[in-house]
C-alpha cells in the first residue's frame, strides 16, 4: 500500500486540472494487487467501506432508432439500489448514450463486474466515489459531469490534436473537486503491470481513511511494486 501527499504536485503526475485555479491538496492511496486478488481485494475494501454510500456513474451506447436503452439495473441487476440521475444524448454521428448515476449496494456480486468495465473503457462515462452520509448525492452528481462528457470526448475528438490533454485535465479536475468536497474517488489500476485500486481524497479525510484500510488489508498480499509510479499511476483513465 502505498499513500502519496499532494498528488497533483508530483512529477510523474500526468492529470493536471489547468484551469488556472489554486486547489487543496490531494492526496492519493495505492493499493496494487496481482490480477488473480483482484476480486478478492475488492471484497476487503468493501467490507471495510460498506459504512460508506457508493455512488456509480454508467454510460452506454445504442445507434439512434434502437429501442430499449442499456441502464443499470439491465447491465447490472440488484447493484443499482436508487437511480439519481438519468441523462440522454445524441451525438451528430447518430449515438444515442445513456447515463444513469446511482447509490449502489456495494456487496452486489456486479460491482465487480462493472468496475473492471470503468477498467476497459478507462473512466470514459463512468466513475466510482464513495461518500459519507453527511455528503450532498446533488454535488456527486454535478461534480462528476466532467467524466460523463469524456465519452463523447471519446467518440467525437479521439485522435485529433489536443483530445489527450483534454482528457488528462477534465481527470485532474474531477479528482481535485471530488476531494475538496469531501468525497472518495475509487480508481481501478490498468492491469499494467497490475491490478488493484487506487483512492483519492483530501488529506485530512485520507489520515482516517488510509488508517482504516491498512488495518483491513493488514492480512492481505498487496504487491510491493513501483513500476506503477513510473505510468503515472497506472489508473485506468
Amino acid at each position: 500500500m502505498y499513500r502519496v501527499g499532494d498528488v497533483p504536485r508530483c512529477t510523474w503526475w500526468p492529470y493536471s486540472a489547468r484551469d488556472g485555479a489554486v486547489h487543496d491538496a490531494v492526496d492519493g492511496l495505492w493499493l496494487p494487487a496481482s490480477q488473480e486478488d483482484g476480486k478478492r481485494l475488492l471484497e476487503e475494501i468493501v467490507n471495510e467501506w460498506s459504512s460508506w454510500t457508493w455512488l456509480l456513474m454508467g454510460t452506454w451506447y445504442r445507434k439512434r432508432g434502437e429501442t430499449d436503452p442499456s441502464r443499470f439495473e439491465a447491465r447490472y441487476p440488484g447493484l443499482a439500489r436508487e437511480v439519481v440521475g438519468r441523462i440522454q444524448a445524441e451525438s451528430p454521428r447518430g449515438l444515442v448514450s445513456d447515463t444513469e448515476w446511482c447509490v449502489a449496494d456495494p456487496h452486489s456480486d456486479r460491482l465487480f463486474d462493472f468496475l473492471e468495465t470503468l477498467r476497459r473503457s478507462r473512466g470514459k462515462g463512468g466513475c466510482a466515489v464513495l461518500a459519507e452520509s453527511a455528503d450532498s448525492l446533488r454535488s456527486w452528481y454535478a461534480l462528476s459531469g466532467g467524466m460523463f462528457w469524456r465519452a463523447s470526448l471519446a467518440l467525437e475528438l479521439e485522435g485529433m490534436r489536443g483530445s489527450e490533454v483534454t482528457h488528462d485535465s477534465v481527470i485532474g479536475l474531477h479528482l481535485q473537486n471530488m476531494s475538496e468536497r469531501g468525497y472518495v474517488s475509487l480508481i481501478p489500476l490498468d492491469l499494467h503491470p497490475e491490478a488493484g485500486f487506487a483512492a483519492f481524497t483530501h488529506p485530512l479525510k485520507m489520515e482516517r481513511f488510509a488508517a482504516d484500510t491498512l488495518k483491513a488489508l493488514s492480512g492481505f498480499p498487496l504487491l510491493d511494486t513501483r513500476d506503477i509510479f513510473a505510468r503515472g499511476g497506472g489508473l485506468a483513465v
